[in-house]
């Protein structure tokens, strides 16, 4: 056999066992082929136990991930961040943990939240900030950078760790309709207001 045919039959089997298990799923992430065997419930969870292990507040390690990633262990960023907590690779290296590995990737970013809580005096927000933006930018800026990505993401976080409201909504498009994910994770398409929402 060619190493070709190896390939696909590795790949062949790995599908298989993925459409046997629904629990296990497969795919392609950069240049590697994954299978995580996971369920949702899972792996809030993993984050849950791995944050209380660290001494992160669960609730704030579990709003930072779903901001990150919607919990998708394939999620990968237009700019290389990897996984539920989207560890760029030369972040996973100074962390000593693998992107592409599931609980590597949860502890390696809740890690490197609690140093930047830590480099923050426990300023959430400054840490939310570093962690989308950089601490550079935070430095350079004396706070949240401008970015508007970085506001919308320190926002989003803290004002459902916060509880001020129970979902986070993408901006709506001009017809109105937008995507609001509810806090179980369900995934709500609609044009009416928020606040009938809620």
């Amino acid at each position: 056999m060619t190493f070709r045919s190896l390939t696909l039959s590795a790949l062949l089997t790995l599908f298989l066992i993925g459409s046997a298990f629904p629990k296990v799923r497969c795919g392609s992430m950069l240049d590697r082929y994954v299978c995580y065997s996971y369920d949702r419930d899972y792996l809030i969870s993993l984050i849950k136990e791995t944050a209380k292990k660290l001494g992160v507040d669960p609730k704030l390690a579990l709003e930072l991930a779903k901001r990150e990633s919607d919990l998708n262990p394939f999620a990968v960023s237009k700019k290389g961040a990897i996984g539920i907590m989207q560890l760029l690779p030369s972040t996973a290296r100074l962390l000593g943990v693998d992107p592409f590995d599931l609980e590597q990737n949860i502890e390696g970013g809740l890690r490197y939240f609690k140093h930047l809580l830590e480099q923050y005096n426990g300023d959430v927000e400054l840490a939310l900030a570093a962690y989308n933006a950089g601490p550079g930018s935070v430095e350079k800026y004396g706070g949240v950078p401008p970015y508007e990505e970085t506001k919308k993401f320190v926002k989003d976080i803290t004002s459902r760790y916060h509880g001020s409201t129970a979902y986070y909504a993408q901006e709506s498009t001009p017809s109105g309709i937008r995507k609001v994910v509810l806090p179980d994770g369900t995934i709500l398409i609609t044009n009416l207001p928020l606040e009938l929402v809620r």
